[in-house]
């Protein structure tokens, strides 16, 4: 989902090793190394390191697993960055193939910007329309076979909005995104919460 949340500009995969000192059952002082799961960089924030956990309740009781947590926030804090321990929730079945159909349309070869400009104006004045309207009013400059490629990739760029908890299908409405995080962007949340999404 990070491919897709518009503000994140790059991340990159255990990206850094983290010294770890703890001491054995006999005693003894041992090092290794914690690899986070991932390091977030996104528009006007600072670097975001996260951990990936699947929600279990005794984790908040294991000392082993807070104390971690510590040396990975000071190692984040002496970098400048952010650190979160964020608990996967299942994400629903639709939103799972919206996101799997929409990654498609993130980078297309042409983006015609002159259709960008008026699908965009379009919806400043209708406020919103079905994918099917939008695709066919641009006709005769640009089939549907042309347009509904640059909605979609509208939609995964979070330039437009549409409802992903349901299929996105010919007749799915969409409108301009003012609020500054569609669906894709909303269901990236960050927090130690159970119920946060990645």
């Amino acid at each position: 989902m990070l491919d897709l949340a518009p503000e994140v500009i790059r991340f990159y995969e255990q990206p850094v090793e983290i010294p770890v000192r703890f001491l054995s059952e006999h005693g003894v002082i041992k090092e290794s190394v914690h690899v986070p799961d991932v390091l977030v960089f996104r528009e006007n924030h600072v670097p975001w390191l996260i951990q990936i956990k699947e929600p279990d309740p005794k984790l908040l009781e294991d000392v082993s697993f807070l104390k971690l947590q510590e040396i990975c926030k000071d190692y984040a804090r002496s970098k400048g960055w952010e650190y979160s321990v964020l608990y996967p929730k299942n994400i629903p079945i639709h939103l799972q193939k919206n996101i799997k159909f929409l990654v498609n349309f993130l980078h297309l070869d042409i983006i015609p910007v002159d259709l960008v400009n008026r699908i965009q104006s379009f919806l400043h004045y209708r406020r919103s329309a079905s994918i099917l309207e939008l695709s066919e009013f641009y006709q005769p400059d640009y089939q549907p076979y042309q347009a509904k490629p640059v909605i979609f990739h509208m939609i995964a760029k979070s330039i437009l909005s549409t409802d992903l908890s349901v299929p996105i299908t010919s007749m799915s409405v969409v409108t301009i995104n003012n609020a500054g995080a569609t669906g894709i962007s909303k269901y990236l949340e960050k927090g130690s919460r159970s119920d946060a999404f990645l």
